[in-house]
């Protein structure tokens, strides 16, 4: 997966007054994400982003800054019913279901302040794996595969 440490001046800005000429808000305000980082001490240096999937209703980038590498997750650029879109909802869902064993992500953060992306957020530890989009992984292509894939979901 490969690595950005620019902003590409559209979905990733380095500040937020740089979003103030943009049509549609940001999806990632760096200097806003690196001091959050920060106050957490969730690692050094500057971030370097890569969006996953093309996801349009809630947004997953990994973030890596120097050897920490998390997932996060946003909602879509606002405006949206306050009710929809819930990351911090789904933040606590998840962190349940690991306390119960279910093999998701580990919580690392949540930020209900929306001043900072726009929208609450949360982080996770990234897990290296298959991310499936909109099409079938190599690994998967054998109906044995899918089968054993399936297994292993619903055993999960």
């Amino acid at each position: 997966m490969t690595m950005t440490v620019e902003p590409d001046g559209v979905d990733v800005v380095r500040s937020g007054s740089e979003s103030t000429s943009l049509e549609l808000p940001p999806l990632l305000v760096l200097d806003a994400l690196e001091e959050y980082l920060d106050e957490r001490g969730l690692g050094r240096g500057p971030i370097a982003w890569q969006r996953v999937g093309d996801g349009k209703s809630n947004v997953t980038y990994r973030i890596a800054r120097g050897d920490v590498v998390l997932a996060l997750r946003r909602g879509p650029r606002p405006p949206h019913p306050p009710s929809s879109h819930d990351m911090l909802r789904e933040a606590a869902i998840q962190k349940a279901l690991h306390a119960e064993g279910v093999p998701v992500p580990r919580i690392i953060a949540t930020c209900a302040d929306d001043s900072l992306l726009g929208v609450p957020f949360y982080l996770m530890e990234w897990l290296d794996g298959i991310i499936l989009t909109d099409s079938v992984p190599a690994l998967l292509m054998s109906t044995a595969e899918r089968e054993q894939a399936g297994r292993v979901v619903i055993e999960a």
